[in-house]
């Protein structure tokens, strides 16, 4: 959503039956559960709003599915916040009207029988098809998301995880399944709020003026909010209430000053209705990927909403009821809550299970989630609604709605908690590069170590010293610095063993259920700067009041190196200065985030870089970064003269600040996310090792090479240690070395602290 892909999944699971208000009772009495719309005698059934949810369900299906140029098909959200906030807003006050007073019990009971039947359902059979579709290392985050999902929760839960849809979709990871159901969670949230405000108000003695002011009020906190957190958090901005409930408000402001619109002569409100269908259609066109969103961007797809809504139920010659009212859209219109709940899951399913779909199966997927929606809106939503067991009682309604969420709640703890097969074999020896022993013992020294204790540590403290060596992979030799042409040669078996194992072990290290968390302690201690973050703080480890100062700056691809860094650091009594930020290349050129925005600090943090670094005065300085590929996909040949042009100058400044300068080469780049794919070939690994020519990304490498030589600069080579000429690996002995899709984990990290010592010591020593 990244803008976020958390921007989180378009559309929603939004109060998307257009029904009539409480009917008009004695004052004092409570209010009966209102009926649905399309009830014999409902006389305020609204065919511009079905029409509108259909054109806004269609929207987000082709912008999900790539069909069409719909590449800002996510408006279709804005669109249902819109008339979610008309409608509820709308029947609050008529039944403020009828009885002077709102019944917080039957209202919610209504939402209740409207939501919650069709969302267990879809969570329940998407908990299910998952098991059979999805890889064991993504079941368990379905099963969180389930978990969130049937809570309301699961915005909350995306934008801690700093999830965003947007770059999810463009990431090789697949989303979740249930992350669409973000939406039904910000709104269930405003049905619990809304009304009671509103009651709140309702009890004012102008009442209207006192709704009409919160409205305002509201409406104006939450846009400056969200227009702040659009450039400053994008992904809160996308995901949470406060930040999106301006959009449900304007259409509350429908509600309230909506009469008024009859006063503008027909012609020109027919004018004003086809402008806003003009409006969301241009929107669902010129915004993309690249468009920072929600903030000002959303304004489009908000009012041109309000423009349709506003004058759709007040003329029927001319106006964009003349559309709206077509039959095919008056189907989809109804069933457009179960078309949004199924059309994701369809998708999201087939292309793990057999994706990457093309236009065709992508086609004969939303046949089959409009299938579905159809089949559950006869046997459940339908029945459920018009159930006059559970309408009759607001507290039945209530239960029932409890037990659904119970459900869905229990189907999530479950499908997180089961056991699935994760290995191919049994127990295999931890990589040993033999640092204690001689040049005759090495060739045994695979045979000869014991498995890894799981249960090993999996971050650096940041305070403790190295383990003896033998404790652990990676250990540092006490006494003695091998030069790295020792340890490539002492590698090489272990290395070979991995591309030509078969079997994925049963003590892989971290686990798959681990590996995602397999983190340096910087991504908890703040000294990896999130979006939004330009200064870093003290930000030193290893011997912190050492005569030596080594400083790893960069973007999360140097920060992989920390725990292999830090124990360099901690053994020769280093000052180990960190200068770190996500996204930001040391080089001058322009980054992306994963929605493909622009990253606007990168520019002042390389130069409050270099300004620490002066007053620091290293003695040696690594330097790290990703291989973008830059926005406008250059030719190879293009990509290494851009890379150059934009890395010398930034090596260049380095090195005269320090003594050494490292640039440390990147990792081999997976297709995907090797833990997914071992977990789905636990008996083929091979499967899953990674083509070094690909891996390499030449351009970009020779670009690196060059800049380092230019800038008199020592280059690391990391590939070297990770591959042999033809391939990678994903594991080493039972150490699983990817974290993700683009960064080896804090474990992976540790075993290749020799190689760092070898790299680094004797440039401080010449």
């Amino acid at each position: 959503m990244p803008q976020s892909s958390a921007r989180a999944t378009s559309g929603a699971g939004l109060d998307w039956r257009n029904e009539r208000p409480a009917p008009r009772q004695r004052p004092n009495r409570p209010a009966q559960t209102g009926h649905d719309a399309h009830d014999a005698g409902a006389n305020t059934f609204r065919p511009d709003i079905e029409g509108l949810r259909a054109i806004a369900v269609l929207l987000v299906i082709a912008y999900h599915f790539k069909l069409g140029p719909f590449h800002g098909g996510l408006v279709g959200v804005d669109v249902f916040f819109v008339l979610s906030g008309f409608l509820i807003t709308s029947l609050l006050i008529r039944e403020l009207q009828s009885t002077n007073d709102i019944s917080l019990p039957n209202f919610w009971a209504r939402r209740s029988r409207r939501l919650l039947p069709a969302s267990c359902l879809v969570i329940v059979v998407t908990l299910v098809a998952a098991r059979s579709m999805l890889s064991p290392i993504a079941l368990k985050e379905v099963g969180h998301d389930a978990l969130a999902a049937a809570l309301f929760v699961i915005n909350i839960a995306l934008g801690r995880r700093n999830s965003d849809y947007l770059g999810a979709q463009a990431a090789a990871a697949s989303p979740s399944p249930l992350l669409h159901f973000w939406s039904l969670a910000l709104e269930e949230q405003f049905y619990v709020v809304w009304p009671v405000l509103v009651l709140l108000a309702g009890r004012a003695r102008d009442r209207m003026r006192a709704i009409a002011g919160l409205i305002i009020g509201l409406g104006l906190v939450s846009f400056i909010a969200c227009l702040w957190y659009t450039k400053n958090s994008p992904v809160w901005a996308f995901y949470l209430l406060p930040t999106r409930a301006w959009e449900l408000l304007a259409g509350a402001a429908l509600a309230v000053f909506g009469a008024r619109v009859v006063r503008i002569p027909e012609q020109v409100r027919a004018v004003v209705g086809w402008a806003g269908i003009v409006g969301i259609l241009i929107a669902s066109l010129i915004i993309s990927d690249s468009t920072t969103f929600p903030g000002f961007a959303a304004l489009l797809p908000v009012l041109s909403t309000v423009a349709v809504v506003g004058v759709g139920g007040t003329i029927t010659r001319n106006g964009p009821l003349m559309l709206l009212r077509a039959r095919p859209l008056q189907w989809v219109g109804k069933r457009s809550y179960a078309i949004y709940l199924w059309h994701w899951p369809v998708f999201i399913l087939a292309d793990a299970k057999w994706g990457p779909l093309n236009p065709l199966q992508r086609i004969g997927a939303v046949a089959i989630a409009g299938s579905l929606a159809a089949i559950s809106y006869i046997v459940v939503e339908d029945p459920v609604r018009h159930a006059s067991w559970l309408s009759g009682q607001a507290r039945r309604a209530l239960a029932v709605g409890a037990c659904l969420v119970a459900a869905g709640a229990i189907g999530g703890v479950l499908t997180y908690r089961a056991e699935v097969r994760t290995s191919g074999g049994g127990d295999v020896a931890a990589p040993d590069l033999g640092l204690g022993e001689t040049d005759s013992t090495v060739a045994e020294s695979t045979e000869s170590t014991s498995p890894t204790d799981s249960t090993a540590p999996t971050e650096s403290s940041g305070s403790t010293a190295p383990p003896a060596t033998g404790q652990i992979p990676g250990a540092l030799d006490p006494d003695r610095v091998f030069t790295l042409d020792e340890l490539i040669a002492r590698n090489e078996k272990v290395l070979e063993a991995a591309l030509r194992s078969n079997d994925v072990p049963s003590n892989l290290t971290p686990s798959f259920g681990k590996i995602a968390k397999d983190l340096p302690v910087l991504y908890t201690d703040g000294c990896l700067l999130d979006p939004g973050q330009i200064e870093s703080g003290v930000c030193t480890y290893g011997a912190t009041n050492g005569t030596v100062t080594v400083a790893l700056v960069g973007d999360s691809h140097a920060a992989q190196w920390f725990p292999a860094v830090e124990a360099v650091a901690q053994k020769h009594g280093w000052k180990l200065v960190v200068l770190l930020k996500k996204g930001c290349a040391m080089a001058e050129f322009v980054t992306y985030d994963e929605a493909n925005r622009k990253r606007t600090e990168c520019g002042p943090w390389r130069k409050a870089v270099l300004a620490r670094l002066e007053a620091e005065n290293p003695s040696l300085v690594l330097a790290g970064s990703y291989r973008y590929r830059l926005t406008n996909r250059p030719a190879k040949s293009n990509a290494r003269s851009q890379w150059l042009a934009a890395l010398t100058p930034t090596m260049k400044d380095l090195r005269a600040l320090t003594k050494q300068l490292i640039l440390i080469g990147d990792i081999p780049h997976p297709e995907s996310w090797p833990a997914k794919c071992l977990s789905n070939n636990l008996t083929s690994a091979q499967d899953c090792l990674i083509d070094r020519s690909k891996a390499e990304r030449k351009p970009v490498m020779d670009a690196e090479i060059e800049a380092a030589k230019t800038a008199d600069a020592t280059y690391m080579r990391v590939s070297d240690w990770m591959c042999n000429l033809q391939q990678c690996a994903v594991m080493l002995g039972n150490i699983q070395m990817y974290r993700d899709d683009n960064h080896i984990g804090a474990t992976a990290a540790r075993y290749f602290a020799p190689f760092v010592e070898a790299v680094t010591v004797p440039l401080l020593q010449a």
